[in-house]
């Protein structure tokens, strides 16, 4: 018989896979969307298909780490854990995947809404592009940041140590997405006119 450690170490595989697999997908899909000048309503419901799945994953990595905490408690009462920059590190990453997968809900979907079978060319669009790369390179990043915590056994670091360097990753990959993100409605705008 399965015991409630397995299960919750499954559980949050299962969370984690979703959620970061479903974030990879979904940026992947994003660039192809862009690459190609447009939005069509296939793609959008992709991505909202994806979206959803992610979502699911969250809410089961929630779960299991809720899971996690309250076996670790009543395995052992000391509050040790708790205080483990590690955890805390992890905690404060999924709660960016959270808050940064409201804000695609609130600007970026609708932004693609309104631009379905649409050029993308378009000094609105490349105005209001940004956002997406942004939320996309955080998305992603934040998942597999969250992915090697929970996998890296050994880390020794201090809270401020992963944290500047997950600030960093984030930094760098929001760059380097606007950077892309730009240079492809440059491509396919050039391409168009």
């Amino acid at each position: 018989m399965m015991g409630w450690y397995t299960f919750l170490i499954v559980m949050h595989i299962i969370g984690t896979a979703l959620g970061a697999g479903g974030a990879t997908v979904s940026d992947l899909s994003f660039f192809r969307s862009v690459r190609d000048g447009k939005v069509d309503r296939s793609e959008l419901d992709l991505l909202k298909t994806i979206s959803m799945a992610v979502w699911a994953g969250f809410g089961i990595l929630v779960f299991s780490g809720f899971g996690f905490f309250l076996l670790y408690r009543i395995q052992s009462p000391e509050l040790g854990l708790i205080y483990n920059p590690k955890l805390l590190a992890k905690l404060t990453i999924v709660l960016v995947v959270f808050f940064n997968g409201l804000l695609m809900h609130a600007k970026v979907f609708p932004l693609l809404e309104s631009f379905v079978d649409r050029p993308l060319f378009n000094p609105d669009f490349s105005k209001r592009a940004p956002i997406a790369f942004t939320t996309g390179a955080i998305s992603i990043i934040s998942w597999y940041s969250a992915l090697i915590l929970g996998a890296w056994r050994g880390l020794d670091w201090s809270y401020g140590a992963i944290m500047g360097s997950y600030l960093a990753v984030v930094a760098v990959g929001i760059i380097f997405a606007n950077i892309v993100g730009r240079q492809l409605i440059k491509k396919f705008g050039t391409n168009q006119l």
